[in-house]
């Protein structure tokens, strides 16, 4: 699965990071056990599910697009790299949590930002509340329907999504509840 790819279609699939700087000696994170679990989302989330995926060695884009083009760059850089996510319905709406087995922030960041231009999607960058700013996250907006986050965390990336499937606003406090539980939860892990 490409990084960030799900944004670039109409479900939700991307994830952010928040939480406390990670102890020098701690056990690399491993994804499958760090993602949310259901009862980890906020209250009213239903239809709990989960992937992993492998992001593997890619062929050349057929594509001459720009989003094409850095999708492939990444995906050569990032070959081997797993993500694990979990998806859950709200309301009218869908709420994503992920971690990535590096750190990918930037490169999740790159891809929002040509994708979505060259499809004409205008991307805002929120603000960083307070508690989160240590982490230096990338948080973007699409129009009050969609809500991003990416950020690095104790080596890995924490991403965190929301999306309303029929086009109305999406679920805000929602996204800042599931971006600091993700974060917590990979700043706790062993």
């Amino acid at each position: 699965m490409r990084l960030g790819g799900a944004l670039a279609g109409s479900t939700v699939a991307v994830l952010a990071a928040v939480g406390l700087p990670a102890v020098a000696h701690a056990a690399p994170v491993v994804p499958a056990k760090a993602v949310l679990a259901a009862h980890e989302f906020p209250a009213g989330s239903t239809a709990y599910r989960t992937s992993t995926q492998t992001v593997s060695r890619p062929s050349a884009p057929a594509d001459p697009s720009q989003c094409a083009k850095i999708a492939f760059d990444q995906d050569l850089g990032l070959a081997g790299m797993r993500q694990t996510q979990a998806v859950v319905r709200r309301g009218g709406g869908f709420l994503a949590a992920g971690v990535a087995d590096r750190p990918t922030t930037k490169e999740t960041t790159d891809y929002w930002r040509v994708c979505l231009a060259e499809d004409g999607v205008r991307m805002t960058t929120l603000p960083t509340p307070n508690d989160l700013a240590h982490l230096r996250p990338m948080l973007i907006g699409v129009g009050g329907t969609m809500y991003q986050g990416a950020v690095d965390v104790r080596g890995v990336t924490v991403l965190a999504g929301t999306t309303n499937r029929d086009g109305g606003p999406a679920d805000l406090d929602g996204f800042w509840q599931v971006l600091r539980a993700q974060i917590a939860k990979v700043e706790r892990q062993p």
